[in-house]
């Protein structure tokens, strides 16, 4: 979440910074600062997701309207894969016939 990301889209719903700033509930000045960070807040991105009238998974992942979301967590044999995209989900999916082929 780059600070560029949120501003353009605090800039995207027609919102000032000074007003995204009030309904943080920080003031105007601090706000710079705020998005600088590297290091944010749970309680703050979540907030954030709020004032921009985002669910938490779209402001976090950038969805945009009119895309697939694949997201989630699989199991094969004892792992656990993190799948956060079609790729990684083709990825798994050609593990998973390795592993098939291997035991056959």
């Amino acid at each position: 979440m780059s600070k560029e990301y949120i501003l353009g889209l605090i800039e995207s719903r027609k919102m000032s910074k000074a007003e995204f700033a009030k309904q943080m509930g920080i003031v105007r000045q601090n706000l710079d600062a705020m998005l600088d960070s590297k290091k944010k807040d749970i309680n703050t991105v979540i907030k954030m997701a709020e004032v921009l009238n985002l669910p938490l998974d779209d402001f976090l992942y950038g969805k945009k309207s009119d895309e697939v979301q694949v997201r989630g967590f699989l199991k094969v044999n004892d792992s656990i894969v993190e799948v956060n995209n079609k790729g990684d989900l083709e990825r798994v999916m050609e593990e998973i016939e390795k592993l098939e082929n291997t035991s056959v």
